[in-house]
């Protein structure tokens, strides 16, 4: 049975809107998905959950100019669809990912999101328990966004371990829950740059 989540629609609608004040382009509707977050695009929602346990905040923050991929539609028996693909693909044309800038110390900073053209809807970036199992992550915090319809929204990710074809772990990659309202929305991966 495919999950969609309806709660995430007003956020979607807002990003549309958005997306009207762009510049006119179809490029980005032709962007290829990369390698690492199409492996968890492929995941039900029970295999995300079981990865996400798993995963860790160890370390400083992580920052730069993220790769983002929503996973608004999973499917329960773990392989893509042809709903649940096109679905995430087209969401991804929209929003793009987020660019993170911490502070010296590692512990906290802020984010922009990459909306097509444009880089806004910002949140706090800090550690703090997650909602979703009580043990450490990052969360990324939008009540001081500067859009009101996002001030309810409450993401967290942690680093987590994709196993490449040839054995190898994809690099800083991350996953994420998003929150509307304190209600669980959609699953999200980040892809950030090396850190060093």
């Amino acid at each position: 049975m495919i999950s969609i989540r309806i709660r995430l629609m007003p956020a979607l609608l807002a990003i549309t809107a958005l997306t009207m004040a762009a510049p006119p382009s179809f490029a980005f509707f032709f962007t290829k998905r990369p390698e690492s977050l199409t492996a968890l695009s492929k995941m039900s929602e029970s295999q995300l959950d079981s990865i996400y346990r798993a995963g860790d905040v160890k370390g400083p923050i992580p920052h730069g100019d993220t790769n983002g991929y929503p996973i608004l539609v999973t499917n329960d028996r773990g392989i893509e669809s042809v709903v649940n693909g096109p679905v995430n693909d087209f969401v991804n044309q929209l929003w793009k990912g987020k660019i993170f800038t911490i502070e010296s110390k590692g512990d906290k900073g802020t984010l922009v999101n990459k909306i097509l053209f444009l880089k806004n809807t910002k949140a706090d970036i800090f550690k703090a328990p997650s909602e979703f199992d009580g043990k450490p992550a990052i969360q990324l915090n939008y009540r001081h966004s500067e859009m009101a319809w996002a001030r309810d929204i409450v993401d967290e990710i942690r680093k987590v371990k994709i196993q490449k074809p040839d054995g190898s772990f994809y690099p800083d990659l991350y996953l994420g829950r998003a929150s509307l309202n304190g209600k669980f929305v959609c699953y999200f991966a980040l892809q950030f740059p090396e850190q060093k």
